[in-house]
């Protein structure tokens, strides 16, 4: 019984320090929930901005030409920016591989997970499953083919812990790294306001019009210097306390006058909500109808179309939505506190005991069953054989004992070898 108590302790000692394990991990892996708010990295200084899914917006329902990607997400904190997402990546690889011996098993695999992308450098290969929504003819097709990929997200998992549980007993790795989900393009959406332009009427007649579509806008009429540099711009309306005081409008003559020679001077009207407004009619749904009705109502008005795309080309400074890493394979783990001699095998080669995978049973292996009884992580299909080491169908409680007591030579052989 000491011998017990001793590995029940280590194991609740090893399980608050969540200890490494090396070969195959039993990590947790928290499928991703595409329609949630994310925390998404924004910018070269690392800043982290939290976005919320848009598509169930009551403004994407109603307008969704307006918003060309299959997924949509606001910014919390900025609520005028947007980002639409339209490529993806998902279960993306990253194999150090020892030998060539990884392509057979590779080729194996790759059709049933659906690789499509490969990347090689010197002795690490990339691999992923890319989907391009843009290919398609229509959203509704291609938020199909999105859908088809989120839904067998576990089950096309399980093939790569699969594949390169395969690879890594075969000697092909020494590590392997898995990125469950990636947005690895997008654009950024902008909705920076309606202007009315070439408006030949009174500022009083532009407000009428804005408010017949809309009693909480009101017109601001705005002198719009075109082609003129954003810092000599900027002289002309800040003040030498730093505050921003607007050209007059009512100078528009003026300033026409004295830059008729370098930039085109014109007066628009911003659409701005009044003061006052409740917040919860301040949003892009109310943006987006004023710039219809007045489109509709007064198609004589030049009526600025508000959208403002930039793709995000350079990743490092796009957006970044993905899961985090999942250390599949690792040459680098601390050995496992204890050790023993690989035991007996399934009929599908599968070691009884080794969870992890590693070519040995340990006290790692013990601390992925107790893991899986309290539901911290999950299983594939090869560690449940594994670790149903009384071959009853089910892994609990009695399975985590036979461990235990196997760790410490209690027994020398699983119930399953008898």
């Amino acid at each position: 019984m000491k011998k017990l108590s001793k590995a029940l302790a280590l194991i609740s000692s090893a399980i608050i320090a969540t200890c490494t394990m090396s070969g195959i991990s039993a990590s947790a892996v928290e499928w991703i929930d595409s329609t949630g708010d994310f925390v998404v990295d924004f910018g070269d200084e690392g800043e982290k901005f939290v976005f919320r899914y848009f598509n169930d917006t009551e403004a994407y329902k109603k307008y969704p030409d307006k918003f060309p990607g299959v997924l949509v997400y606001q910014s919390m904190y900025e609520p005028s920016l947007l980002f639409s997402c339209n490529q993806f990546a998902f279960h993306r690889v990253e194999l150090t591989v020892k030998n060539d011996g990884w392509k057979e098993i590779y080729d194996k695999y790759a059709e049933q997970i659906g690789f499509n992308n490969m990347y090689t450098t010197d002795d690490t290969i990339e691999l992923e499953c890319y989907l391009d929504c843009t290919k398609y003819d229509s959203k509704e097709e291609a938020r199909a083919a999105y859908d088809a990929h989120m839904e067998t997200l576990k089950e096309k998992y399980d093939l790569v812990v699969q594949m390169c549980t395969e690879m890594y007993k075969k000697g092909c790795i020494d590590k392997a790294d898995y990125i469950e989900y990636f947005v690895c393009d997008q654009e950024r959406m902008r909705f920076s306001g309606v202007t009315i332009r070439d408006f030949e009427g009174t500022p009083e007649e532009a407000q009428e019009i804005v408010e017949s579509v809309d009693e909480n806008l009101y017109a601001e009429p705005v002198v719009n210097i075109i082609g003129m540099p954003y810092e000599e711009e900027e002289a002309l309306v800040i003040d030498e306390n730093g505050k921003y005081v607007p050209l007059d409008y009512k100078k528009l003559d003026y300033y026409k006058e004295l830059y008729k020679d370098k930039y085109e001077v014109e007066l628009v009207y911003v659409m701005k909500f009044k003061p006052g407004t409740p917040r919860e009619m301040m949003d892009i749904e109310s943006e987006i109808y004023a710039y219809e009705a007045i489109k509709d109502k007064y198609p004589n008005i030049t009526v600025n179309n508000f959208e403002a795309y930039f793709p995000a080309t350079d990743l490092g400074t796009g957006v970044h939505i993905l899961t985090d890493t999942i250390n599949l394979i690792s040459p680098n783990a601390d050995d496992d506190i204890f050790g023993a001699d690989i035991g007996d095998t399934t009929d599908d080669g599968i070691v009884y005991g080794d969870i992890n995978a590693d070519s040995k049973i340990g006290i790692g292996d013990a601390i992925a069953i107790n893991k899986y009884i309290n539901e911290s992580i999950v299983f594939n299909k090869s560690q449940i054989k594994a670790a149903d080491l009384n071959e009853d169908g089910a892994v609990n409680v009695d399975d985590l004992n036979i461990m235990l007591q196997y760790l410490v030579d209690i027994i020398d052989e699983f119930p399953v070898s008898k």
